[in-house]
């Protein structure tokens, strides 16, 4: 069965590609206590895949109202690790870059700078260089 192979949220995308027709065809012979039990699951799985609550409800508001045609149209498909994982490499580039500015400010060179901060001796110095010219204060 399909759901048993999801594991992440590019394998959920795929019920995209199911044809519009089984959806309906699913909607028009279902009880709504099945309907409840596929509305469950589906938010079960979207729940294990780290999918916000808003966008689970819309997967999940379509089936009820009918739209199974439309059932994952606007399912992402993002993988909310990553999201995560980018999130604090940015706030870790944010931290160094504050950190940079502080030593910059009291006159330590790029090179110690860098070392401190953990990032390449370029990116010190260019961060000095854009200091020095006053582009950002």
């Amino acid at each position: 069965m399909l759901i048993n192979q999801m594991r992440n949220s590019s394998d959920f995308a795929k019920f995209k590609e199911i044809p519009v027709e089984y959806f309906q065809n699913i909607e028009k012979k279902s009880s709504k206590e099945l309907l409840q039990i596929i509305s469950q699951v589906i938010t079960l799985l979207l729940s294990r895949l780290n999918v916000p609550l808003k966008e689970i409800h819309t997967v999940t508001d379509r089936l009820w109202k009918g739209e199974t045609n439309m059932l994952f149209d606007s399912f992402e498909g993002y993988d909310i690790q990553k999201v995560r994982k980018d999130s604090q490499e940015q706030g870790e580039i944010a931290k160094a870059y504050r950190t940079a500015r502080n030593m910059y400010d009291r006159g330590f060179p790029a090179e110690e700078t860098a070392g401190l901060v953990e990032e390449s001796l370029e990116t010190v110095k260019g961060w000095y260089e854009s200091w020095k010219e006053g582009s950002d204060s």
